[in-house]
């Protein structure tokens, strides 16, 4: 008989290949001769080399081999199948009863262990089941595949899903803040460039990116409180009075109130409410000190100042960002976290500049 020998498939279905390696040709031949005839492809070798060649030519299901063979053995092949694909079984078959032995080599991966002289039916029933067996390894395999597969594309819906939900949160959330500046005169999308100020200077000083959402909202929406200001005082041109001075600093715990529930901007709100502290625990409405302030409020702290300096408003003139830088360190230490100034100071004026300019609306003229 040849050594690799194919009969036709079953109902158009390859059969499974088995391997069969013996260095003694009558055993490969009655081996081989049995596994023809219950429907199976046969390849044969006549040592382990040989065999080992064979794995990388062949698509082998199965490997036959006996353990005591010249030069390389059995168990040499086990290794360089396991190498090969562990998706393939192997059976070993030798005339020593050496319980040891066939432990160790089940222990290695081998699914069985046959003695010699064998009975064909004992050795066509462990093939059975080492294919079985292997069959079910591989469809687990491909379930796990198709699990993990329909996970990361549900995933990427989930994601997909989620960054649409977030853009109308912020296109439903800037609408509205751009309605506040509008009739607080902020004609030149204060609360959107004071959000960009501080996402910036946020990831500079080392806020996570987990958190970095919660800052970006809370600056956007800093100053929602104001929907709470009547227009007499939110708008009047002059100096307001100590009464009309009690009235507009409640609009943090306005802002806080008017976010309360709203499950997504939980630590946003923290912001809202804490944006007008001051370092020095001079500021309002709860006079907070130091790093008793939430970090992205003190961030915040920073870009709104630097934002205020430098844009024009109906009573002055906007002032240069040279001058901001110098206002802000001088107020180092007493309205603002000296550690924030010190990444503030570090970056370059002309980044500061550009995030104005992509921020401002096309009949708006920046400052120097």
């Amino acid at each position: 008989m040849n050594p690799t020998t194919t009969i036709p498939a079953h109902d158009g279905v390859p059969a499974e290949a088995v391997l069969v390696v013996d260095d003694e040709a009558g055993v490969r031949e009655v081996v081989q001769m049995a596994l023809l005839d219950s429907g199976y492809r046969c390849h044969a070798a006549s040592s382990a080399r040989q065999a080992a060649d064979m794995l990388n030519a062949e698509s082998i299901a199965l490997v036959i081999t006996d353990l005591r063979m010249p030069g390389e053995d059995g168990v040499w092949l086990l290794h360089q199948v396991q190498e090969k694909s562990r998706d393939i079984a192997v059976i070993m078959v030798t005339a020593v009863r050496d319980l040891r032995i066939a432990i160790d080599c089940l222990k290695q991966g081998a699914y069985d262990y046959i003695t010699k002289p064998f009975d064909m039916s004992d050795m066509l029933f462990s093939v059975r089941r080492a294919l079985e067996r292997r069959d079910l390894i591989l469809m687990n395999k491909e379930y796990q595949r198709n699990l993990e597969r329909m996970v990361d594309e549900r995933t990427e819906e989930l994601h997909a899903a989620l960054d649409a939900l977030h853009a109308t949160y912020r296109e439903t959330l800037q609408a509205l803040v751009a309605s506040l500046d509008a009739r607080e005169k902020e004609t030149t999308n204060h609360s959107l460039r004071v959000m960009e100020y501080t996402t910036f200077l946020a990831r500079e000083v080392g806020i996570s990116e987990e958190e970095m959402a919660q800052v970006s909202w809370g600056a956007l929406l800093h100053d929602i409180g104001k929907l709470g200001i009547p227009d007499s005082i939110l708008l009047k041109p002059g100096l307001l009075d100590p009464e009309e001075w009690r009235i507009m600093r409640r609009h943090p715990t306005i802002g806080h109130q008017i976010l309360e529930g709203i499950s997504f901007l939980d630590q946003a709100r923290e912001l809202v409410l804490s944006h007008q502290e001051q370092f020095s625990g001079a500021g309002y409405p709860s006079h907070l000190r130091g790093e008793d302030i939430p970090l992205g409020a003190r961030v915040f702290a920073v870009c709104d100042t630097l934002d205020a300096i430098t844009s024009r408003r109906p009573y002055r003139q906007a002032r240069s960002f040279e001058q901001a830088y110098a206002e802000m360190i001088n107020a180092s230490g007493e309205q603002f976290d000296p550690d924030v100034v010190s990444v503030f100071a570090g970056i370059p004026l002309s980044r500061w500049k550009e995030i104005r300019r992509s921020t401002l609306p096309t009949d708006a003229h920046p400052s120097g």
